[in-house]
């Protein structure tokens, strides 16, 4: 399949809040397309930029080099569904960069636990290992975000309540018919287990 890579700066205003590290980072960011497989609109691409500083905002932070964006969906796991791989590419559904129609239109960042879970497999070196690896993901999830925007995520019960929520949701489209994704619990057992990780937020459980 015909490629078409574009390497960019991860953090091309400097508003990283994070100092960055002493010797530069021998790979930046980058977002390979794969032509014919994703196509980005403008909002997209826009979309793109925001969860690559994003990305950097949480590599920096926890010591580890940049991660590299491809564009497509993970045949292994089904249209939608993102893949973060333990070499530092992530595999982006386009989806999690398509404007958010429903109940939760207009809210731009309601799909930000999706992209802190992937990341909490890199940043934590966990992958493989079954429910028991994704749901602790899911807890530093919560973490990530408020790295990686803090300026919305301003706390961690907030990551909290918005983690719960996104679980929530995919509740929902399993209770419809949608697959329990490869290698995790069901979402009830999910947010059971993120609520018992965070007592003092009290989130409902199903």
């Amino acid at each position: 399949m015909e490629r078409t890579q574009h390497n960019v700066s991860a953090d091309p205003a400097g508003t990283s809040p994070f100092p960055r590290p002493r010797a530069p980072l021998a790979l930046a960011a980058a977002v390979l397309l794969l032509a014919g497989c994703a196509t980005l609109t403008p909002a997209q691409q826009d979309k793109l930029a925001d969860y690559k500083l994003f990305a950097h905002r949480v590599t920096q932070a926890y010591g580890k080099p940049d991660i590299q964006i491809m564009v497509g969906d993970s045949n292994a796991y089904g249209d939608g569904v993102s893949l973060m791989r333990p070499d530092g590419w992530m595999i982006l559904s386009p989806t999690v960069l398509t404007p958010v129609t429903g109940r939760y239109a207009g809210f731009a960042y309601s799909r930000d636990f999706a992209f802190a879970h992937e990341l909490g497999h890199y940043v934590t070196n966990r992958f493989g290992c079954g429910p028991n690896c994704e749901s602790a993901v899911n807890v530093e999830a919560v973490k990530i975000l408020t790295v990686g925007r803090p300026d919305f995520w301003t706390s961690e019960q907030r990551a909290f309540n918005h983690s719960v929520s996104f679980i929530w949701s995919l509740k929902e489209l399993q209770d419809k018919g949608r697959p329990v994704v490869k290698g995790h619990w069901t979402a009830c057992q999910e947010i059971a287990d993120l609520v018992a990780h965070y007592p003092a937020y009290g989130g409902k459980t199903c």
